[in-house]
């Protein structure tokens, strides 16, 4: 047989010291619970305001280098939407050369830096306008044309259509002169 149960005020007071800490604990473990999801979901939104900043500067970038493309009907692999290579370049005649036919005109490096340029010339059967059918083409290359400086280019193919013909600058690539080969 068991004795009677005595109950100490020392035990019920313990008892309640005892159920008040957990009790604390268990708002201070919520309260900690929600700040970490609230920083998880501060730190999602942070990185998905960047990634979408970031993403739009290069879709703007892409867009403003097809509208150049399109409005000078040039090709180039450059990124460079201040100084684009395609605004460089100048045809200045196309015009008969013996059995051939000769193309010219200029570059100016608009850039800080020394560049080396490469370019491609097409020649065209019919009259002006990019349509006709190419007959010929050339690549022209110059180098070490300094900054803020324009320099005179030619190119010649050595056949011509009977009839009109048409000169057209298809594409242009510039490099640093450094030795750098990334476009600019």
């Amino acid at each position: 047989m068991s004795g009677p149960i005595e109950n100490n005020a020392d035990d019920a007071a313990t008892s309640v010291i005892e159920d008040e800490h957990h009790e604390g604990c268990l708002v201070a473990g919520v309260v900690a619970g929600v700040l970490a999801a609230v920083a998880v979901v501060v730190f999602v939104a942070i990185f998905v305001i960047v990634k979408v900043f970031f993403s739009a500067g290069d879709d703007g970038n892409a867009v403003a280098l097809q509208k150049i493309v399109i409005e000078t009907g040039i090709d180039t692999t450059s990124t460079d939407i201040v100084h684009p290579p395609q605004r460089d370049i100048h045809l200045g005649s196309c015009d008969v050369d013996g059995d051939g036919v000769r193309a010219a005109g200029t570059i100016t490096n608009w850039t800080n830096d020394d560049a080396d340029y490469s370019f491609v010339i097409s020649f065209r059967e019919g009259g002006a306008g990019p349509f006709g059918a190419e007959f010929d083409s050339t690549d022209v290359v110059l180098t070490n044309v300094e900054s803020s400086t324009t320099v005179n280019w030619d190119s010649v193919a050595p056949t011509r259509p009977d009839g009109q013909f048409s000169c057209r600058i298809m594409r242009i690539d510039r490099v640093d002169s450094s030795g750098n080969t990334t476009p600019k």
